[in-house]
């Protein structure tokens, strides 16, 4: 069993149920059976949850059968355990500091900071691509929200008026 595995799947599968539980009172779909506030945040985190239930399954069902040649390598995989875990925790932290920024700053200038934060500063890709991304993936996911699926997110200094 990998306990990274099963590990992130509880995490994600209660993050999902703090999600569903939060979303118990949001109306799933409106006039016309149009989509509701809760039509998005109650199905995604249905996902959220159900995924990680089957990741921490998946890592449950695991059974390790450990050969002559698997043994030898056990102890460098131990130590590198450690160094896997590194980036999934960086990220997390990153996003638990950026995101109470959405409310300040605005959703699309918190967005492009997290991005470029996870870019630039833990996967290391410094090149051009990953600036564009940067700013393109939040600006996009914006307009989606905002414009295409009418849900309002915080526009922030930059985008009010």
């Amino acid at each position: 069993m990998r306990r990274v595995d099963f590990c992130t799947g509880v995490v994600s599968a209660a993050v999902g149920l703090a999600a569903l539980w939060d979303a118990r009172n949001l109306v799933m779909f409106g006039e016309h059976d149009v989509p509701g506030s809760g039509f998005f945040p109650t199905i995604l985190a249905g996902l959220l949850t159900v995924l990680g239930l089957v990741l921490a399954g998946m890592a449950l069902g695991e059974h390790a059968t450990v050969s002559a040649d698997l043994e030898a390598t056990a102890p460098q995989d131990a130590r590198s355990t450690g160094h896997k875990m590194l980036r999934p925790v960086a990220v997390l932290i990153a996003f638990g500091v950026i995101a109470p920024l959405v409310a300040v700053i605005g959703y699309v200038p918190a967005m492009v900071l997290l991005v470029m934060v996870v870019l630039y500063g833990i996967e290391r890709r410094r090149d051009l691509r990953s600036l564009v991304a940067a700013v393109l993936i939040p600006v996009a996911s914006f307009l989606l929200f905002a414009h295409v699926f009418a849900i309002p997110l915080p526009a922030g200094p930059l985008l009010a008026g």
